[in-house]
């Protein structure tokens, strides 16, 4: 390739970049190499970002993008500059400035991005493919940079990445053990790219590998997947296996392999299982496959399943959290958070264990989760990006962990620990904003912990006891009973209300349903068919669903604003409960909690079992699971349903009331 054509190709990208990009952002040297020392300039004050700036640099590099971030000076004049290297092997560059809400990539056509060349000036192998994946609409998965979906370049259709893979193939025969993989999961999608014309790049593979060109373990593992489900071939699969068998009899092909089998086998004895699995790790060691296909989340996890399998058995059958502590330094990472949910969170939101035994366990997990070195696919995110990953990805865990810190009276590291959950969530979570407020108060923040309040309340995340510290705060300051309702909406976004009742007045239904005879909690029977012309509120819901119970404060706000309103009834159907003493469950519950609902008990199905109620509506509106909504007109029409809790009080209690509302007009 000539040298004009080269840097033609190099500065391909720059074409269209507006004036203002070319204000906000410079960089020298024009045209970068490898091993470069590049200067970035940017102004802020031509910028749309506001905030304290930072930045990050990406470079495309075997195959994968790396991230760094960038170290950012201000100069006299207040612009800021930064500095970098670019590492070896970097065959392409792109960079990004942000602030706390907004990233600048230079518009989008992505103008903070470069080629890089090497010595002789010439575009570096993967430059090609990887900008082509970069731009792709369908190919953020394959080679995207996560914190750059969302950023709103434009996405390159199916035919302009195939322009782009084939200028890499063009260019770089040589590269195509490298980019099959890529190129294959790209063009899937294409109707003009034949199956049998992949396949024969799959065989060309194979043929080279035959006559001395081998493919490494990875490569290999890469053909066996796309001849095993995207492309399949049973005589090139077995080709492939046979000589992952003959190459890498303990690689991870057979580790999978191995797992798999082992996943399958007859578990009824517990302690063979685990003899077994202890053999499994020491033929296959962990530490062996940090950087590993599997750990790119491309194949069946059956070595996940093994890890939970040694562990929970123990916790669940003897109360035994040893391999816990035995695993947690070697178990996938990605498995981390979910050994969380299930052996914390699960237990401490039923009750089950304490938070003082939970504690030990908790701390490891979370201590694994902060310090656990990142293998090669997860450095696509720099150090900062992925601490906002970590906090970001695991905050219902981390609000847990606080909840069960201060429980034990470790109380500063859950005051710390909240602090800094705030700088990721702000106000945007309900059940974060009512026990961050207890903690500032705790420990004498008044000012904080009513601001924190204020700014929930625009977000309508707040929970009943946050409106009952503002409504003392707010009489305290002059105002009256009366006018706190109005006080309170005033303060809401007006922006996001609206949005809301928008959404929920759009998806209302008019259906006529059948309406059923209960028994109530505390004796007698309820008939709604006889409740002519009342609107009716019904939930599901059952004591052993963690999310009924988090959704009742909401409901309860709900029930107290129409207590005086003899036309809407609240109905709380108690469903699906297992427990013989089901009956003592709830009434010790609700009495414990302070609820004033009307509890009805589901009626028998055909079994026997108390759920026959929530079966008819589960068939007739075509859904699933609890807590359940429902609300019916006076004319015995469902007008609304919803499943689930989306964790804030205020906004389920804004909800059931503009439908009522919605439904009175």
């Amino acid at each position: 390739m000539d040298m004009q054509r080269t840097l033609l190709l190099a500065a391909a990208m720059t074409a269209g970049i507006d004036a203002l990009a070319q204000e906000v952002c410079t960089f020298e040297p024009e045209y970068l190499h490898e091993g470069d020392t590049v200067t970035l300039g940017y102004d802020p004050e031509a910028s749309f970002l506001k905030g304290e700036i930072e930045g990050v640099y990406y470079f495309w590099r075997d195959y994968r993008w790396e991230a760094r971030d960038m170290e950012i000076e201000k100069q006299n004049d207040g612009t800021l500059t930064a500095t970098f290297r670019i590492p070896e092997k970097t065959a392409l560059t792109v960079w990004k400035f942000y602030d706390r809400d907004t990233v600048d990539i230079g518009g989008p056509s992505f103008t903070y991005a470069r080629y890089v060349l090497d010595k002789d000036g010439r575009n570096l192998p993967s430059a090609n493919i990887g900008w082509g994946l970069l731009r792709g609409e369908h190919t953020q998965e394959l080679a995207g940079i996560p914190s750059l979906q969302n950023a709103g370049f434009d996405r390159k259709d199916d035919e302009t990445v195939r322009m782009w893979i084939n200028y890499e193939l063009r260019d770089n025969p040589e590269c195509l053990k490298d980019i099959f993989w890529y190129a294959t999961l790209a063009m899937q999608r294409d109707s003009t790219v034949s199956k049998a014309d992949m396949k024969k790049n799959i065989r060309t593979l194979l043929d080279r590998d035959s006559e001395g060109d081998r493919l490494n373990e990875r490569q290999l593992m890469q053909a066996h997947q796309i001849v095993s489900s995207i492309l399949p071939d049973s005589t090139m699969r077995a080709e492939i296996e046979e000589r992952l068998s003959e190459r890498y009899p303990d690689g991870e092909f057979f580790r999978e392999k191995t797992a798999r089998e082992l996943f399958l086998m007859d578990k009824s004895d517990p302690d063979d299982f685990s003899s077994c699995f202890k053999g499994f790790l020491k033929r296959f060691p962990p530490e062996k496959f940090i950087d590993s296909f599997v750990e790119d989340d491309m194949f069946d996890h059956y070595y996940s399943n093994l890890f939970r399998i040694y562990i929970y058995n123990a916790i669940i059958l003897d109360n035994d959290y040893s391999r816990l502590v035995e695993c947690l330094p070697v178990a996938p990472r990605r498995d981390l958070s979910m050994y969380f949910w299930h052996i914390i969170q699960i237990p401490y939101m039923r009750g089950d264990v304490s938070a003082e035994n939970l504690y030990p366990y908790a701390r490891l997990i979370y201590e694994e989760l902060q310090s656990r070195p990142r293998n090669a696919a997860e450095k696509v995110w720099s150090p900062k990006e992925w601490k906002d990953k970590f906090y970001r990805d695991n905050a219902p865990a981390w609000l847990d962990y606080s909840k069960i810190l201060d429980e034990i009276g470790e109380n500063s590291h859950a005051m710390s620990l909240m602090d800094t959950l705030s700088l990721y969530l702000g106000s945007r979570n309900a059940d974060f904003n009512d026990f961050y407020v207890k903690l500032l108060k705790k420990n004498g923040r008044d000012n904080e912990a009513l601001a924190q309040i204020k700014a929930a309340v625009s977000e309508n995340q707040a929970s009943p006891e946050m409106l009952d510290i503002l409504k003392t705060e707010y009489m305290r300051n002059g105002g009256t009973e009366d006018g706190f309702d109005g006080y309170i909406n005033s303060m809401k976004s007006e922006t996001l209300m609206k949005a809301h009742r928008d959404a929920l007045v759009s998806s209302m239904i008019n259906v006529p349903t059948k309406l059923f005879k209960l028994d109530r909690l505390e004796g007698g029977k309820v008939n709604m068919a006889k409740l002519d012309g009342h609107i009716i509120v019904l939930d599901f819901w059952a004591t052993w669903c963690g999310p009924c119970k988090a959704a009742m404060p909401g409901m309860q706000m709900a029930v107290d604003r129409y207590k005086d309103d003899d036309a809407v009834d609240f109905f709380f159907i108690s469903t699906m409960e297992n427990r013989k003493d089901y009956v003592k469950v709830i009434k010790d519950f609700i009495s414990e909690k302070g609820y004033d609902f009307q509890v009805l008990l589901d009626n028998p199905d055909e079994k026997g079992q108390r759920q026959a109620v929530y079966s008819y509506y589960a068939r007739q509106f075509h859904f699933s699971g609890i807590p359940q909504k429902m609300i019916i007109d006076g004319e015995g029409n469902v007008r609304w349903i919803a499943t689930g809790y989306y964790g804030s009080p205020s906004a389920l209690a804004d909800e059931i009331s503009i439908i009522i509302e919605e439904i009175k007009k």
